[in-house]
């Protein structure tokens, strides 16, 4: 908050700077040019036209009013030092930040495993009642192969079975592979070098 200041005259002429911290204060704290300070109510202040403002009485009296109701009292002002810290931003640097790809050869050697199917044509030849329903003996499929023959009466020929085996190979697989893999680099930047000097 910034203080008020007026000059005050007095009857005799005598200047003094009065000063106050708000309009709602009754009482002003003024100092003559000797640097004496006194109290000045603010209703005895009687405006002019060039600004200041003047009281009916002197200045004078009022020190000695002052000084016989309390010689014991001594005004004495109080400097107190203050620190105001502000903070700024300011720009020291810069980082640019890429990225570079990077291309590894990898040896891949895998045992793979795949199915082969081996068929094997089994003769019967045996005359059964009934259809025969496909049935599994260890990795072997047997598939019964049905065929109707014209004899005195109607059978059925079991004319031969299929063994259907299946065993896994193993066979090695070789292939070389591309990966692809990221790298961060950080470059820093001066922005103090990046400036050119001013000409002229």
């Amino acid at each position: 908050m910034q203080s008020e200041h007026v000059s005050v005259v007095d009857v005799h002429g005598t200047h003094a700077t009065a000063e106050t911290l708000s309009e709602k204060a009754s009482m002003l704290h003024a100092r003559l040019e000797d640097g004496r300070t006194l109290l000045l109510p603010r209703s005895a202040l009687q405006p002019q036209q060039d600004g200041s403002y003047s009281v009916p009485y002197a200045f004078e009296d009022v020190l000695t009013r002052k000084a016989q109701t309390d010689e014991a009292k001594i005004t004495i002002p109080l400097i107190e030092e203050r620190l105001e810290l502000q903070k700024r931003v300011r720009d020291t640097g810069k980082v640019r930040v890429s990225k570079r790809v990077h291309q590894d050869q990898i040896f891949v050697d895998e045992l793979l495993v795949h199915d082969e199917v081996r068929v094997e044509h089994v003769p019967v030849n045996q005359y059964v009642q009934e259809p025969v329903a496909v049935r599994y003996e260890d990795d072997t499929i047997i598939v019964p192969v049905l065929e109707e023959v014209v004899v005195t009466e109607k059978r059925l020929l079991l004319r031969e079975e299929l063994h259907i085996t299946r065993r896994q190979v193993p066979c090695r697989h070789e292939e070389v592979v591309t990966l692809k893999r990221e790298e961060a680099i950080v470059e820093r930047i001066d922005i103090h070098k990046d400036r050119e000097p001013r000409k002229g």
